[in-house]
């Protein structure tokens, strides 16, 4: 779902929201102040809300200095490389397979054939797939 003001996009509980805000200082400001209620949300929001700032633009400048609350909070979200090299891809197959019923390649063919409707928990599902995948090959 795309949205372009914070209020919005935080209403959209189940959806991917893609946040292109037309006023990148504010949004960041607003969800900077809106940190709490996003994480004490109910209910909570099973996916994520992406937002897009243009490099070098007024967003990205208030995250760098008037968002303290919403750059940490997107820093601890940030991967850490070392925990990612410690994932056991064998037991991350098989609990693949065990919630959706079939190997990621199978998963995957389907999803490329259109036999796969898109939905957001779809696209979640063929972007896990995919780094499977390529871990099989």
């Amino acid at each position: 779902v795309r949205r372009t003001d914070v209020e919005s996009a935080l209403q959209e509980n189940d959806a991917l929201v893609l946040l292109i805000p037309e006023n990148e200082r504010e949004a960041v400001l607003e969800l900077d102040g809106s940190r709490d209620r996003i994480l004490g949300n109910d209910p909570r929001r099973t996916t994520p809300i992406v937002l897009f700032l243009l490099r070098e633009g007024d967003g990205e400048q208030a995250l760098a200095s008037e968002a303290p609350s919403l750059r940490s909070w997107i820093g601890g979200s940030d991967t850490d490389p070392e925990a990612l090299a410690e994932v056991d891809v064998e037991v991350e197959r098989r609990a693949f397979r065990e919630q959706h019923g079939e190997t990621p390649d199978v998963w995957l063919a389907r999803w490329r054939a259109g036999a796969v409707p898109t939905t957001a928990a779809h696209l979640r599902t063929a972007f896990d797939a995919s780094l499977l995948e390529a871990q099989e090959k």
